[in-house]
């Protein structure tokens, strides 16, 4: 079998992985209510220029978490890549060249041992990690896929890509960005 026809059918085989797992294409809060009391505070938002560690732009938003608390996919969608504190996880159905019209990057966590790259992962059910020390939140990052290998940042809270978080009542807590 030629390697761009292997190649094909693999990315055809996942699509209908990830197609199964497709409930809806509404996005979820990362970090489940009952899990968690700060669930709803933002510490950090997008754009902002963050104060810490010295000025520099912020490219997702920072949700307050209780240390041990295990956030979960906002979508169904694949492990793309895990380095660590970081994990990328693509969403939706990737096109012939394998990229996904959506990605999603969460750091400072600890990534669960059992996830690798492949991996399916359902959508405020899987476990990626655990927040831990120094941390105490969780970066968030949202990307559209735009053109060939390029992508855009997305506003996880309000943006014109119809893929924002759906939670409505988030605290802002700009006394305390982390």
């Amino acid at each position: 079998m030629n390697t761009h026809f292997g190649n094909l059918f693999a990315i055809f085989l996942l699509s209908l992985q990830i197609a199964a797992l497709q409930v809806s294409a509404m996005p979820i809060w990362p970090i489940r209510p009952n899990e968690d009391p700060d669930h709803d505070r933002v510490n950090c938002t997008f754009c902002e220029i963050h104060p810490t560690g010295g000025a520099h732009f912020h490219y997702g938003i920072d949700i307050d978490c209780t240390l041990g608390v295990h956030p979960k996919p906002i979508e169904h969608g694949i492990v793309l890549n895990i380095m660590n504190h970081v994990i990328q996880i693509g969403h939706g159905t990737p096109d012939a060249n394998g990229r996904y019209p959506r990605k999603t990057v969460i750091h400072e966590f600890d990534p669960a041992p059992n996830l690798q790259a492949g991996n399916l992962v359902e959508a405020g059910v899987t476990e990626l990690g655990t927040i831990i020390a120094p941390y105490g939140h969780l970066h968030f990052e949202m990307w559209q896929h735009l053109e060939g290998d390029r992508y855009y940042l997305v506003n996880p809270l309000k943006n014109d890509a119809d893929w924002a978080l759906p939670f409505q009542q988030y605290v802002i807590d700009i006394a305390n960005p982390q």
